[in-house]
């Protein structure tokens, strides 16, 4: 399974795995940070996570292309880096689960899809979680969908900085 990585702009990283922002959305990031005036003690991690690097040769074949390891701060949850590499970690592992678990056991070819519910912007501010969550499953219902899981999301990947953004993401096998 090969994954594209993205900067926060939606853009190709160019070689430069397990960073997920480029150094300029990293800088951008932390002038924020520290012009909000929160994390102050986290803000020095936060700008150096991932610029530093070690570089690893295979020690049973050196014609092995050489493995690079990012050093990150690991400040998953205000890092974007960090809360990415261990939200990719994660869906992994997830993803890894259910294909030897269940989809490698069926005589058939399993099929995911999934679908992206957005609201107009007028609804974005207002909307709660709850009739939200009401008007998917009304959503799903029509089309006849019982077996379906969902996550409500309120930031948009592309911009993450800017106003609240209400959508949620449906898979269903």
């Amino acid at each position: 399974m090969s994954l594209q990585q993205l900067t926060l702009e939606n853009r190709p990283i160019e070689n430069k795995p397990f960073r997920y922002i480029t150094l300029d959305e990293q800088v951008r990031f932390c002038e924020f940070i520290d012009e909000v005036g929160v994390f102050n003690d986290k803000l020095e991690d936060l700008k150096t996570c991932a610029s530093v690097f070690h570089t690893f040769e295979c020690v049973s074949d050196p014609t092995h292309t050489k493995k690079v390891k990012y050093l990150n701060c690991g400040v998953r949850g205000i890092c974007p880096r960090c809360s990415m590499s261990y939200a990719r970690k994660r869906a992994e592992i997830m993803y890894q689960y259910v294909k030897q678990n269940l989809a490698d056991n069926l005589d058939f070819d399993l099929k995911m899809n999934q679908i992206v519910l957005t609201l107009p912007k007028e609804l974005h501010e207002n909307l709660d979680k709850k009739i939200f969550a009401k008007m998917i499953k009304k959503f799903m219902a029509s089309f006849g969908i019982e077996a379906y899981g969902y996550v409500i999301q309120y930031r948009h990947s592309s911009d993450p900085l800017s106003s609240k953004y209400i959508h949620a993401h449906v898979f269903m096998f």
